[in-house]
């Protein structure tokens, strides 16, 4: 019988910028933790854009975790390796490809679940950009 595990969506707000404030959006930072280990998205890495950390020890201020279910090692990593191709490093885009679209992407494709509308914010304003641009 496979082992299921937890698999939660980690939240963390970044300080409040004067001009994403004017809009009504706050920009959050979110990871996903599995088996004790967190795992983000960011361009801090040379070509794996996907990396990993202790739970909860993000640079930012963590707000609060929400089980999306439960899952086995096999089916989240291979998902994971499904993902990489995706998110590598350099298509990191603060607007356009960002940790909240990996977190998103993996929670699709575990779960077939979105991430909360009231930390996906900061992704409808790159909808609009593109759009506009």
């Amino acid at each position: 019988m496979k082992e299921l595990l937890p698999v939660k969506l980690n939240i963390y707000q970044f300080s409040n910028n004067p001009i994403l404030s004017i809009f009504n959006i706050s920009f959050y930072h979110t990871a996903i933790e599995f088996a004790d280990t967190e795992f983000a998205f960011g361009n801090n890495c040379e070509d794996e854009g996907i990396y990993y950390l202790s739970p909860k020890s993000y640079n930012a201020l963590f707000l609060e975790s929400i089980t999306l279910g439960d899952c086995d090692r096999r089916t989240f990593f291979k998902a994971l390796e499904k993902l990489r191709v995706h998110f590598k490093g350099n298509t990191y885009n603060i607007f356009f490809k960002n940790c909240n679209h990996f977190t998103n992407s993996l929670s699709r494709l575990l779960f077939e679940k979105e991430l909360p509308k009231k930390y996906t914010k900061f992704l409808s304003l790159g909808d609009v950009l593109r759009k506009v641009f």
